[in-house]
């Protein structure tokens, strides 16, 4: 994949902005994946711990998707350059991978300045994704752009109507909210999905039953939830399907007046007093459907100690539309099997196509390196059982551990987390 430029200056008016989102180029129903993970912040690397490059590798493992949304506090005490997020993502999961950055309260510290103007200036999504830009005083931090049938939003909560770094725990402006307005009211999508730092309403972890950051913003607690509740009532009457955030450090996905909030927690490694590091894998189907992945790492002690990461949660955000409910060829996601699991010597990977397919078959550590290539080329259509016999190419027997079993046609992927214990 080619190294795209990050630096690319955009100037639109309101009005240039209602023609792109009327003629995007979405509105192609296909199936289509994305990752929202964020508030690495200052835990890139603790301890000697790479806690943000574990998550991106495991993310390549799992299917990154067409991009990666990122709500805010990027880079917390000023110590790493302040590209070094998106860095990590390129040497993880691919170089000029599309990325879409937000702004954190933690980005309004002096001492990271440095993070904050990068994001002013990060060409958002790459060449391949036409962004929007926000309102006067917040044009490259507030944005908004398509892809497929969905039309996506980054908000800058801390946009105070006049400056993009104005609000350091949350705002909520006419400025911002017309201009959300006049944006939603032009997209043609079928399926919104909007990202702000803050939550609406903070919810506790939905496995550690933490609560943190629950009462100490504006945006959620100034004057009985007015910031809130303005933004609710814009995202409400123009259905958006779901409004991903982070802050808590605390994940949950929740049904909230018909708008589904989706914390994302935080991708920091093992460290141990925060709720599990976490990143959400959102799968968009074509048929309407949404259903959101939830992956996390459990707590662990040391370098060379940390436990992988292991898919915690499926939750279905949205049913698939009833016009398009019908008894199609089965979905690539649907036609990978794997048995026994765990597995000692050997694994049986079924694989299953409604029709030919140009396929990539292969195991992968949790850094995303293939240990073993199962399959390339055309697979007939019908059920295909291949095997690993728990070798890496080398020919040396892998250690026991974590894999995931990767199918891709290039398109689409879809994959399996295998557990060899010898």
């Amino acid at each position: 994949m080619p190294s795209y430029s990050k630096m690319r200056c955009q100037t639109f008016t309101l009005a240039a902005l209602l023609c792109l989102a009327a003629t995007s180029r979405g509105r192609d129903r296909t199936d289509f994946d994305f990752v929202l993970a964020g508030d690495m912040s200052r835990y890139i690397v603790v301890n000697g711990i790479h806690g943000w490059d574990q998550a991106c590798a495991a993310m390549a493992a799992a299917g990154p998707g067409a991009f990666l949304v990122s709500p805010g506090d990027l880079n917390q005490d000023g110590t790493n350059p302040a590209s070094i997020v998106y860095d990590t993502v390129e040497a993880e999961i691919g170089p000029g991978f599309p990325f879409f950055p937000g702004v954190g309260n933690h980005e309004l510290d002096p001492i990271n300045l440095p993070t904050l103007q990068w994001i002013r200036g990060f060409d958002k999504g790459g060449p391949d994704f036409p962004v929007h830009p926000g309102p006067a005083g917040s044009e490259t931090t507030t944005y908004s752009w398509d892809h497929g049938h969905a039309h996506f939003v980054m908000l800058n909560e801390c946009f105070d109507g006049a400056s993009d770094a104005g609000a350091l725990e949350g705002n909520w402006n006419p400025a911002l909210g017309e201009w959300l307005e006049a944006d939603l009211t032009a997209t043609t999508q079928p399926l919104i999905f909007v990202f702000g730092h803050f939550p609406a309403w903070p919810q506790r972890d939905r496995d550690t039953n933490q609560s943190i950051h629950a009462t100490d913003t504006d945006f959620n607690a100034y004057g009985g939830g007015v910031y809130r509740d303005a933004l609710w009532d814009i995202l409400t009457r123009h259905d958006v399907t779901a409004y991903g955030c982070g802050h808590t450090h605390c994940t949950s996905v929740v049904d909230l007046q018909g708008v589904w909030q989706l914390d994302q927690g935080h991708a920091r490694g093992p460290v141990t007093f925060y709720p599990m590091s976490t990143f959400l894998v959102v799968h968009v189907r074509a048929g309407g459907a949404v259903i959101v992945d939830t992956w996390r790492q459990p707590h662990t002690e040391g370098i060379g100690n940390e436990a992988p990461y292991a898919l915690a949660h499926v939750d279905t955000i949205r049913a698939a539309d009833p016009a398009t409910v019908a008894p199609p060829a089965p979905l690539l996601a649907a036609g990978l099997r794997v048995s026994p699991n765990p597995f000692n010597p050997s694994l049986q990977v079924e694989c299953s196509l409604a029709e030919p397919r140009e396929l990539r078959v292969g195991v992968f550590d949790l850094r995303g390196r293939l240990v073993a290539g199962l399959w390339q080329g055309v697979m007939p259509a019908g059920t295909r059982v291949l095997r690993w016999d728990g070798r890496g190419s080398d020919g040396r027997a892998a250690s026991s551990g974590t894999y995931v079993v990767r199918l891709d046609d290039g398109r689409d992927a879809t994959s399996r987390s295998v557990t060899l214990a010898r």
